[in-house]
């Protein structure tokens, strides 16, 4: 190459070129020319340049003329350029070809090839050098990309060894064609115990039960879609053992095979724990029996079929235990617990296959029932549960007496939904324990009817404490022999808007299920100790006592002292103006924290009065414990002492123990003179009842008090006598 090729000057543009650029059709083919074109001189200064070349480099045309070729030429390339230049002595016409990388304005070095031409110089004194560029930069880079994809590659493979042999997964590649296994890892040696020799001359069928062979691998990827499930089945070990696999595959040539790559993992525990898992969220983890998800779909499927049938074939029981609650709490949750165990035993054994025993939770159990006649075969289920339970339940070292209450309900067309079946089977259940429990009931419209009645109750019951329509009276307790009155006992009493004056019965026991029960325990306490300070304004009336009821959520209630102690503070009173009646049944669970509790009560001077006693599950063990003051014996028992002699008896028991223990004793329900004369005889000093007097408001409790001759304390004795 010339040496001043680099030393370009400007050189008058030589008439074949000035001819070419002035004839229109020359210019056109020149300018539209896919390659970049630049007529040169021998020292490769630019005389003219097209508009692709222009492009190439990220200028004009006009930019490169008078410029030097070596200016656009990356200096490492420089040499290459001038190694390619024409000689002197070359013939016109021979070209050289060079690529080499240029310099573009904005995107770096770009790679061109250049075809150089000498061409003759005809009438010109100007050597003249025709430049072809073709652009090669994504040639180049594709080059590249391609020589990096085969350095990994080489890699890869030498990877791919090394992760074959030594994944802790059994992996293989078996032959499409024959399913004859090419290649294996010591994984699947370990795994399957085959030697490698054994393994190599098996196919897949020696590793597939027959009805396994297609399946798990029906659905492999396409070539060059790398990984992905191919399906799950079970593969037979050397021993003869049968595993779950699940397996994944990729299609490739192994060794000039079509083959398969397949990565096989032993999913038999895993499959286990999904088992279990499905199991336990399907069943009661107390007593294996299935639960809500399981009595559902039972319940749906036997809808379905009910649409289809022309009479009824499944029956619903619901079965709710008769005072578990009580039971529960007097001999402990593990005892409760044993309880149910035994009593899904018990359903499960009632029974058949097609039947279904399952359990909501707690001491609700449902039981659906399919039969030619269903409402017959329930009935014949609840009659053998019944006489079942008259024998009793031996807990630990106990026997336990169990009843339940069932509902009973017929699956119709009519419903469409499992949880209308339950709510209605629900509510004849709740019908069969308001009518005395250990019974069935059968669900009918009346029910649903008072269904609905419970629930606006319930809602009433919401508004009623805001709405001040709770009211207290005051039932007198005295003294049988003199009729002089001892205190009152506090009970509280709904004034409902629309339908007046509502029992206790009917709404205390909703309102312990909705949990506002404490929130009546305080307004009663609230309103007794108000009451109490305004009868303290009048002489006749000064210092009398009332017993207040108090539900078993409140007994263990942490700000139950606190709150008693607010509110005599509020009203300036001692503790012994009041008398807290607990049941039986409230003591005796945790006796050690319910003495703590009492001795806290009566350090304040209040008294404790057992309500019931009698009905409950309390030991006379325990009752020796209990720092009581008083014994109220049951109503149910005094309304019937006359008539019957076992309540007699039971009277009678309770009196002499009572008075053994050095304990008050108040008779409950004392309705007539004979009932009177009969407990005075054995010994009862006090008693209250509609005998004497009904619950009263407090201005007629005061006449009361006014119009009796003498008040007696709450400690058996006349005040200033």
């Amino acid at each position: 190459m010339n040496p001043d090729l680099d030393s370009p000057q400007s050189r008058v543009l030589p008439a074949e070129l000035a001819a070419i650029q002035s004839n229109p059709y020359s210019q056109a083919i020149f300018e539209n020319q896919a390659l970049g074109i630049a007529w040169v001189d021998d020292r490769g200064c630019i005389l003219v340049a097209n508009a692709t070349y222009g492009r190439f480099l990220g200028l004009l045309p006009a930019a490169m003329v008078g410029r030097c070729l070596a200016d656009f030429i990356a200096a490492e390339d420089f040499q290459g350029l001038q190694d390619s230049w024409p000689r002197q002595g070359n013939p016109p016409g021979a070209n050289t070809v060079v690529e080499v990388r240029h310099r573009h304005r904005d995107q770096g070095l770009v790679w061109g090839r250049l075809t150089i031409t000498r061409v003759s110089q005809g009438s010109s004194p100007i050597p003249l050098v025709l430049v072809i560029c073709e652009d090669m930069t994504p040639t180049k880079q594709a080059e590249q990309v391609l020589r990096e994809h085969q350095e990994d590659l080489r890699q890869s493979e030498a990877t791919y060894r090394t992760l074959f042999a030594s994944n802790p997964h059994p992996l293989w590649v078996y032959d499409l064609d024959s399913l004859a296994f090419l290649e294996v890892n010591n994984a699947a040696l370990a795994k399957y115990g085959y030697s490698r020799e054994e393994f190599l001359a098996m196919t897949l069928g020696d590793l597939c039960p027959p009805r396994d062979l297609l399946g798990p691998y029906d659905n492999l990827n396409p070539l060059g879609e790398g990984m992905g499930r191919a399906g799950v089945g079970k593969h037979r070990k050397k021993d003869g053992t049968l595993i779950d696999v699940e397996l994944t595959s990729h299609r490739l040539i192994f060794r000039g095979h079509r083959a398969e790559l397949v990565l096989a993992q032993d999913i038999s525990d895993r499959l286990q724990v999904e088992a279990k898992l499905r199991y336990s969220t399907l069943h009661d983890g107390l007593t294996d029996l299935p639960n809500r998800y399981l009595l559902t779909e039972k319940l749906q499927a036997a809808l379905k079929q009910s649409q289809r049938q022309s009479s009824p074939r499944h029956a619903v029981l619901f079965l709710d235990l008769d005072r578990f609650k009580t039971i529960n709490d007097n001999l402990g949750h593990l005892a409760g617990d044993q309880m149910l165990v035994i009593l899904a035993d018990k359903l499960k054994a009632l029974v058949r296959e097609t039947d279904l025993v399952a359990r909501l939770g707690g001491d609700e159990f449902v039981i659906v029932l399919e039969d030619d006649e269903p409402i017959r075969g329930a009935i014949r289920i609840a009659e053998r549960l019944f006489s079942e339970l008259q024998m009793p339940l031996s807990v630990g070292d106990r026997e336990v007496f169990l009843s339940t209450s069932i509902g009973i309900v017929l699956i119709t067309p009519a419903y469409d939904r499992a949880a209308d079946l339950l709510r209605d089977a629900d509510i004849a259940m709740y019908r069969a324990k308001v009518k005395g429990k250990g019974r069935y009931e059968i669900f009918d419209a009346e029910m649903h009817a008072s269904a609905l009645q419970r629930l606006q109750l319930e809602s009433d019951l919401h508004q009623a404490l805001a709405n001040h329509e709770f009211l207290v009276y005051f039932q007198p307790i005295v003294v049988l022999q003199t009729r002089q009155l001892m205190g009152f006992e506090a009970l509280i009493r709904w004034q409902h808007p629309r339908r007046g004056l509502v029992d206790p019965l009917e709404f205390i026991g909703i309102a312990e299920e909705i949990g506002l029960i404490i929130a009546l325990d305080r307004w009663v306490l609230e309103a007794v100790c108000q009451q109490l300070a305004a009868w303290d304004q009048n002489p006749a009336l000064r210092g009398l006592t009332v017993s207040i009821n108090l539900s078993v959520q409140d007994l263990w209630n942490i700000h139950l002292i606190d709150d008693i102690d607010r509110v005599l503070a509020r009203y300036d009173l001692s503790g012994d103006r009041l008398t807290l009646e607990i049941t039986e049944s409230m003591l005796v669970n945790d006796m050690e924290t319910t003495s703590q509790l009492i001795n806290q009560l009566r350090q304040r001077g209040i008294q404790i009065s057992i309500d019931d006693f009698g009905t409950g599950y309390s030991s006379l063990s325990y009752l020796h414990q209990l720092p009581a003051d008083t014994l109220k014996i049951d109503r149910s028992f005094v309304s019937h002492m006359q008539e019957n002699p076992k309540n007699f008896k039971i009277v009678e028991t309770i009196l002499s123990l009572g008075h053994h223990l050095n304990l008050k004793v108040i008779a409950e329900g004392v309705e007539n003179q004979a009932q009177q004369k009969a407990l005075q005889r054995l010994g009862c000093e006090f008693g209250q009842g509609h005998w004497f007097a009904p619950p009263l408001p407090a201005a007629q409790a005061a006449a009361y008090v006014t119009s009796t001759a003498k008040v007696v304390d709450g400690k058996g004795s006349i005040p200033g006598a």
